[in-house]
Parts: structure tokens; sequence; C-alpha cells
């Protein structure tokens, strides 16, 4: 299965998150795809493009790539618990 790196922000830029997969190698050259095409796909997909035909909803039924970024960035609970 093919692993990339996908950079997921809404419209205001809230919030970026990047797949943890496979980036070690070349992360160097892969960050720079994501940040010139918003994933490291080599023939240069969108974020957009690569979440097309997901099955990402509890059900895995589609979600929009708007409803992966309200779910995954928006809704997620932050993964360290910040210091009270």
């Amino acid at each position: 299965m093919p692993k990339f790196i996908v950079k997921l922000t809404d419209d205001q830029g809230n919030r970026e998150e990047y797949g943890n997969s496979g980036v070690r190698e070349n992360f160097e050259e892969r960050m720079k795809r994501v940040e010139e095409n918003g994933s490291s796909h080599r023939m240069g997909q969108s974020a957009e493009d690569i979440l097309m035909n997901n099955r990402a909803e509890e059900d895995e039924s589609e979600l929009t790539y708007e409803e992966i970024v309200k779910k995954y960035c928006h809704e997620r609970p932050p993964l360290v618990e910040s210091p009270a």
C-alpha cells in the first residue's frame, strides 16, 4: 500500500497534521513536496486527490476532505495532555 504524508488544513489554515507512516525516509524531500502540493506524492497529487474514495467514516463510508479535516484535526482530542 502506498504511504504518503498529507497536509490537512482548513480554509483558515488551522491545525496542520502530517501522517506518520513511512516518513523517515527522505523526510526533507517529502516535506518539500507536502508544502508545495499538499502531499508527499511524487506525481504532485493534492491531499484532496489522495483522500478521494476513502473509508474514513465509522461505517467505512466516504468522508469529504472538509469532513476529514474536521474529524481528525478539529475534533480529535490532543495527543498529549497540557500540564495544569
